[in-house]
């Protein structure tokens, strides 16, 4: 049992500004040691 806690992060991605927003704001939790996965993925 893995102890990373994961998050799955629903946003907008029909633009390339979303997709690098989307990104930018994955920072903060992955910093804090989350796993951030996108449907863009």
């Amino acid at each position: 049992v893995s102890s990373v806690t994961s998050l799955y992060f629903a946003a907008p991605l029909f633009t390339h500004a979303e997709r690098r927003w989307n990104r930018e704001l994955a920072r903060a939790p992955e910093r804090n040691g989350r796993l951030v996965w996108f449907p863009q993925d």
